[in-house]
């Protein structure tokens, strides 16, 4: 096994608004948005690095985020302070020489530490809106040497959340295929997004304005010629 461990010190960043969201503030400017990070990260290889486990722990705190004005869409408002904290692990195997894999999992609590805008409907240590708390990956593909094929498959699911007024939205997992082979010099290749044609919910903004919905079923066929 061989062992690498990460640190990375503290940072802290401060980026202006952009001058198109100034023009949408009531007073004609927003305080640049200013965040601290740590983060603490293990990396670690098994099995004559056939198997990869990286994992990261990490504590953020965001001030001066800007959000739509939930009493007039055309306006945005600014929240004091966001903290987020979590961690997220990575793991990605060979199986055979033929079968690869990969897995991920993320979880993330952010919740409002102050919020400095009387239109903003937050009280402190609310959770922040459209941010789930557990995250998880799946891809997957095998190889057909025979054939000069192989097949995918993927997965992702996100837990429930809430939008701008504590409405929850629903949990979702949504999967995905695909195939490629090769002729002579052509590679062909075949890929359906949201392979079951799941109708969801990716995030919400308020009840009266509803959710922001998932893309449906999708199909791409692509073909490439080396010269």
């Amino acid at each position: 096994m061989n062992t690498l461990s990460l640190m990375c010190p503290h940072q802290q960043v401060s980026v202006p608004q952009s001058a198109s969201n100034q023009e949408s503030s009531t007073d004609g400017y927003f305080d640049p948005e200013e965040s601290h990070q740590i983060e603490a990260g293990l990396r670690t290889y098994w099995l004559q690095n056939k198997l990869n486990v990286n994992i990261a722990a990490y504590r953020i705190i965001r001030e001066n985020i800007l959000q739509e004005d939930p009493n007039d869409a055309s306006l945005l408002v600014s929240i004091g302070k966001v903290r987020s904290q979590g961690i997220e692990i990575d793991v990605m195997a060979d199986i055979t020489p033929r079968w690869v894999a990969n897995v991920n999992y993320a979880y993330n609590d952010t919740v409002v530490k102050e919020s400095t805008d009387a239109d903003i409907q937050y009280s402190n240590n609310d959770r922040f809106a459209n941010t789930p708390y557990n995250q998880l990956g799946l891809w997957t593909r095998y190889d057909f040497p025979s054939i000069t094929s192989s097949i995918a498959f993927g997965a992702d699911y996100v837990s429930d959340q809430i939008n701008r007024q504590g409405q929850t939205i629903k949990p979702y997992a949504v999967y995905d295929a695909s195939w490629q082979t090769s002729w002579e010099d052509w590679k062909f290749q075949l890929n359906i997004k949201n392979l079951f044609d799941k109708e969801y919910a990716v995030s919400g903004f308020t009840e009266k304005n509803g959710s922001f919905v998932g893309e449906r079923r999708r199909v791409y066929v692509t073909a490439a010629y080396d010269f």
